[in-house]
Parts: C-alpha cells; structure tokens; sequence
C-alpha cells in the first residue's frame, strides 16, 4: 500500500473541509435541543424543524416517519450532496446557479417552496384547475 503524496494528502483534507463549511453555512447560528434535530430547507437558507423531538429521539414523529429527516440532513451534520447543491443554488453561492434555473432544478423536499408558493388562495385554485384541464382536456 502507498502512501499519498503530501500534497494529495492535503488537498483531501482542504476539501473535506470546504464540503464542512458548506453545509455549515445552511446552519441555523443556534441549534435548540428540544427540538427535532431535522434541517429544513427555510426558504433555501437552512433551518431546523420547530416541532418537539418525540420521546428518547432525536427527531419529531413527522421526520422519523420514512427517515424523512434524511432529506435535508440532521441540523448538526452534513446535507446530503445532491441537497447541498440545491441551497447553493438557491444561495447563488454556486456557479451554476442562474435566475432561469429549470423546474428540475427547483428544490423539492417535505418544505421546499412550491412555484404557487406566492399566489393568493383563489388564484392558486384556478391555476391547479386550468393545468388539470390542460393535461386532461376531457375532464
């Protein structure tokens, strides 16, 4: 078995500690015990579940259901990648991000924004209806 050269070895340790403060920049600047330790997305900024942890858990029953707590990651703990990469998105913080980002871009998730998420209650249900009767034109 060989050894790394010196300079991979550092490089690896610069990026597990780049890939450390990513995740910490979508760090609430307070975590609160008594609390389910899940992140939520928080307008793309990062924020922690305000519901009680059940029992002798860590997360409430809502994020315990389907490890739903794994979506945005635990709120002391590393974001998955795929997610990460959707608050830098957000964030702008990443160079791909762009203002004409597709909807496949668009963060999903258990509180991620909805694209409806700014419409008022009336005109959120006439837009459901007029796209059920664009993909169903015989309903």
């Amino acid at each position: 078995q060989t050894t790394p050269p010196l300079g991979a070895r550092a490089m690896a340790r610069a990026a597990a500690g780049a890939a450390d403060e990513a995740w910490r920049r979508f760090t609430p600047s307070t975590v609160k015990g008594d609390l389910c330790m899940a992140r939520t997305w928080a307008l793309g900024k990062g924020g922690q579940c305000s519901k009680k942890h059940a029992d002798g858990k860590d997360f409430c029953s809502s994020h315990l259901l389907g490890e739903k707590w794994k979506v945005h990651g635990r709120i002391n703990g590393p974001i998955p990648e795929k997610k990460l990469a959707e608050f830098e998105r957000a964030s702008g913080a990443s160079a791909s991000s762009s203002s004409r980002a597709s909807p496949a871009a668009r963060p999903r998730g258990d509180d991620a924004p909805s694209s409806s998420s700014k419409k008022r209650p009336a005109e959120e249900a006439s837009a459901k209806l007029e796209k059920k009767r664009k993909l169903n034109p015989s309903a």
